[in-house]
């Protein structure tokens, strides 16, 4: 698993790209792939692309992986 600084929001994540941590902070929040895809404006393929790409950076087997490391991410106040 890549290493996350204690409170780093989901785009510090290390070696996601803007739009995998966007995809990924999304699917963690309830979003589905359709309903992120239709608000980005973008084919669901697209969207698939960077989930997948996403856990395959961070050497995550599934969705439900991914999910239970974005919430354990704290808030991060800007």
């Amino acid at each position: 698993l890549a290493k996350i600084c204690p409170g780093a929001a989901v785009d510090g994540l290390v070696l996601l790209s803007r739009a995998e941590a966007r995809v990924a902070r999304a699917i963690a929040h309830g979003e589905s792939l359709d309903g992120y895809a239709a608000h980005q404006g973008v084919k669901r393929t697209t969207i698939a692309s960077q989930l997948q790409s996403a856990l395959s950076k961070m050497g995550l087997g599934s969705q439900k992986d991914l999910i239970r490391l974005v919430l354990q991410i704290p808030p991060v106040r800007e």
